[in-house]
């Protein structure tokens, strides 16, 4: 779910998991740990309202989440029958003041999107590379998108005011229908600082972008309602739950851990 410094950029290729593996101990611990460390907030942080669209997602409820972000969820559409992610090709729109990126930074640009998933996503369902029933399809888009690149071009010491920002928005939806499920909204801002580069930080947009990633997670963990019965209700499609299950499990760690 859709807005990340723990584990600010994710390294390597996408391992493909077994069906079920992410609802093991070891997963199960780490993903809770991620989880009880951010919180749900009832109101919108006030410095970020005026970067957030108005009501994108007409009839969705809203849940605001500490961070800035918003989740968006549909009544009537539950995730927990599905299996596993298939992660669709991110989108990216850049804010008219954008300088242009080389093909070389936009290709960067498009793989840390996909780390920054696959780091997170992996701990709620398999990650396979064909959508199938019991998958839902994730998408991921940059809005407005403007990050801080010399307009000289030349390598130079410079304190920057903005690094750049962002919207980051995240839609979760059936594979074979297209119907949203979920989503997450957040705005993202990379801060000030020196640099001596003339191109864009892309260590900085990874971070800001794990982290947004984390939040909406969480709050897929914390947030959305979880239905037992209603985790074989896509078993005709040959679909185990897994998601669901997993999502279970990850609050039972949670709940054992506060209970000690």
């Amino acid at each position: 779910m859709l807005l990340f410094v723990v584990g600010c950029q994710s390294t390597g290729s996408l391992q493909t998991m077994a069906p079920g593996a992410a609802s093991g101990s070891g997963n199960s611990a780490t993903a809770a740990a991620a989880v009880a460390e951010t919180g749900i907030a009832t109101a919108p942080a006030s410095n970020s309202e005026a970067d957030l669209p108005d009501d994108p997602f007409p009839g969705f409820k809203r849940l605001f989440i500490r961070g800035g972000g918003i989740l968006y969820v549909r009544d009537g559409m539950d995730f927990e029958s599905y299996d596993s992610w298939f992660l669709d090709e991110a989108g990216i729109e850049f804010n008219k003041e954008q300088i242009p990126l080389t093909a070389k930074e936009q290709a960067q640009l498009k793989m840390l999107m996909f780390r920054a998933r696959v780091q997170q996503t992996k701990y709620y369902g398999n990650v396979v590379k064909e959508p199938t029933a019991c998958t839902l399809t994730q998408q991921l888009h940059m809005k407005k998108l403007l990050l801080y690149k010399s307009p000289t071009g030349g390598p130079m010491v410079n304190f920057i005011s903005s690094f750049g920002k962002a919207v980051v928005v995240a839609e979760i939806k059936d594979s074979l229908t297209g119907e949203l499920v979920f989503a997450y909204i957040e705005p993202v801002r990379l801060g000030r600082g020196v640099t001596k580069s003339a191109s864009p930080d892309m260590d900085r947009l990874a971070a800001a972008l794990t982290e947004a990633m984390e939040r909406a997670h969480r709050a897929l963990v914390e947030q959305l309602p979880v239905d037992p019965d209603k985790l074989d209700d896509r078993a005709s499609y040959g679909c185990n739950g897994q998601i669901g299950r997993n999502v279970l499990e990850i609050r039972k760690v949670l709940h054992n851990s506060s209970a000690n």
